[in-house]
């Protein structure tokens, strides 16, 4: 966590800044190890400073790595507490909301919105976040396995879903919950499968389906995400000539 601190400074630095704050919960994960309803504060010094609501305080004193951890109320309290913090400094923001970034410069005229140092800090991952990638495409893995095995004429698109964020879950594996869909996976057979971002419904699986299957999942703050066409049955010489293509970009 030092090291990270130390290059999104860096990368700060480049844009005439000395202090970071965060908005966003990716970049505070990355700079502080929690994930949650928070502002981050990282100043020149390394000193990083998490400011939530009651709510979060537990959570975000047990989860995160070497922080001061500050209450503030929902709202208006965080800003007029982070506002208290870094009136004097040189200050970079990820906030993409206008009226609060608004009310930032209200107090800090000079601040910059900029993604860019958690951008090109969070590019190029440490061994740590190799490590977990490489955890969470291994059970992507297995999953695909687990299809292989289960996979089935007359079982619904959701039965597989079922079955297959079970095992999810026991890897400790989750929902990213993006906004854009409904289902945590995307498992599409017959004619489902020429939908990109087919919703997973109630059909059941027939004889000669391609099944496109997109697992998409968050391991430990990190996301992975691979696609597989499986075949159930004998398929015509078109569809396994389909199926071929496909398995060569996958």
């Amino acid at each position: 966590m030092k090291q990270r601190r130390k290059n999104l400074l860096k990368y700060a630095q480049q844009i005439d800044c000395d202090t970071l704050v965060t908005f966003e919960p990716e970049n505070l994960f990355y700079m502080t190890g929690f994930w949650g309803e928070a502002i981050g504060l990282l100043e020149k010094n390394g000193k990083t400073t998490i400011i939530a609501p009651e709510l979060e305080v537990g959570r975000a004193k047990e989860e995160s790595v070497d922080c001061n951890v500050i209450t503030a109320e929902r709202g208006e309290g965080l800003i007029t507490s982070i506002i208290k913090k870094i009136k004097k400094n040189r200050v970079c923001t990820d906030c993409q909301n206008y009226s609060v970034m608004m009310s930032l410069k209200k107090s800090i005229p000079k601040i910059k919105s900029s993604t860019e140092p958690f951008y090109n800090a969070r590019i190029i991952k440490d061994e740590k976040e190799i490590q977990i990638l490489k955890k969470a495409s291994k059970i992507i893995d297995e999953m695909f396995q687990i299809c292989t095995k289960k996979m089935k004429i007359g079982q619904k698109e959701s039965e597989l879903q079922t079955i297959l964020m079970t095992y999810a879950m026991e890897q400790e594996m989750f929902d990213t919950g993006y906004k854009s869909t409904l289902n945590p996976l995307i498992i599409a057979g017959g004619p489902n499968g020429a939908l990109p971002h087919a919703q997973v419904t109630n059909r059941k699986f027939k004889k000669g389906d391609l099944v496109v299957t997109d697992l998409t999942l968050r391991y430990k703050g990190y996301v992975s995400d691979a696609t597989r066409t499986f075949a159930i049955g004998k398929i015509s010489s078109q569809s396994n000539k389909a199926c071929e293509i496909v398995k060569e970009s996958q």
